[in-house]
C-alpha cells in the first residue's frame, strides 16, 4: 500500500541520515586525535547530513591531514614504554629488552610473528618483551608476564618463539 511505501522510504532515509551522522562523529574523533582539541567541528558548515560526512571525509582525505596523522603515529611508536626499573636486571649480553612500539613493530616485521600488535599490553603493564639478536638478525622473541609483588616485581616467560613463530626448542643455540 502507499502508506507502508511511504514509512519505508522514511525508514531508509532516516537509516541513511544516521548512518552519516554516526560516521561523522566517528570522524570527527580522528581528527581531534591529529590536529587536537583547537579543531572544532563548526569549522565545517552544516547543510545535511551527507555533506556534512563527505565535507569531514575530505579533511581527513587531505594530504596535510594525513602526513600530520603519519608524524603522529611515527612518534607515538618511538615514545618509550613506562617500564619498572627491575626488567632491565633481566638483560644481558644476549637478551635486550624493547623499548618502543617501533621495536615491536621491527622485530614483528623481521620475525613474521605478531609482537608488533603488543604495544597495548606493554604499555599497560601487562607484559614485557625481551629478544635474541645474533649479527644483526633477530633470532627470538619472549613474552614476559609481569607480576607485581609486595617487595619487587617478577616476571614469567609466557611464549618463546622463533621466526614465523617456531617454538624456540626447535633451534638449540
Amino acid at each position: 500500500s502507499y502508506l507502508d511505501e511511504y514509512l519505508l522510504s522514511i525508514a531508509e532515509e532516516f537509516s541513511e541520515k544516521l548512518r552519516h551522522m554516526r560516521d561523522s562523529i566517528y570522524t570527527i574523533q580522528r581528527i581531534k586525535v591529529v590536529y587536537g582539541q583547537d579543531w572544532s567541528e563548526d569549522s565545517v558548515k552544516f547543510h545535511n547530513e551527507k555533506q556534512f560526512h563527505d565535507d569531514l571525509v575530505a579533511i581527513t582525505n587531505s594530504q596535510h591531514f594525513r602526513e600530520l596523522q603519519d608524524a603522529k603515529r611515527k612518534a607515538e611508536l618511538s615514545e618509550p614504554f613506562k617500564m619498572e626499573d627491575e626488567v632491565f636486571e633481566l638483560q644481558n649480553k644476549d637478551i635486550t629488552i624493547a623499548l618502543n612500539e617501533y621495536e615491536l613493530s621491527k622485530i614483528g616485521s623481521e620475525m613474521h610473528i605478531c609482537v608488533g600488535g603488543y604495544g597495548y599490553d606493554v604499555r599497560n603493564r601487562g607484559c614485557r618483551i625481551a629478544y635474541i639478536k645474533h649479527e644483526d638478525k633477530y633470532m627470538a622473541c619472549l613474552e614476559l608476564r609481569v607480576s607485581s609483588g609486595k617487595k619487587k616485581t617478577t616476571y614469567t616467560l609466557h611464549q618463546a618463539k622463533l621466526k614465523y613463530n617456531e617454538l624456540v626448542g626447535n633451534n638449540e643455540k
